[in-house]
């Protein structure tokens, strides 16, 4: 019995030294990952041609998620992705990119998509 108490303290220790570890700061604050308005709309509106990006409704990156600054007709939506877009089949030795707060891509979603 007094085996399986040990047991029990070590693995409380352990759960609660790797929750403290978790909690370090390995995510940068979201206002790194925040850009000039007018700087995100051209980004994101170079992802496709004028014909479709002109039409398409135009998202940036807010401090409550993306919020729509122009209303698109054609179906298109077009915004700029951050690292945390990636796969989750990121290789190993790209997974810190994720993290990164200058890795931006423009990128427009067609009708199906968005």
């Amino acid at each position: 019995m007094k085996k399986v108490a040990i047991s029990l303290v070590f693995l409380l220790v352990t759960l609660d030294a790797a929750a403290l570890l978790a909690q370090s700061p390995k995510y940068p604050p979201l206002s790194e990952y925040m850009m000039p308005r007018d700087a995100e709309i051209a980004l994101a509106k170079s992802a496709a041609p004028d014909n479709i990006s002109g039409r398409a409704t135009i998202k940036v990156l807010t401090a409550s998620g993306f919020q729509a600054v122009h209303d698109g007709d054609n179906g298109f939506v077009c915004i700029v992705m951050r690292g945390w877009s990636a796969p989750t089949y990121t290789p190993a030795q790209f997974r810190d990119l994720v993290y990164d707060a200058k890795v931006t891509a423009p990128i427009c979603f067609n009708p199906e998509a968005s």
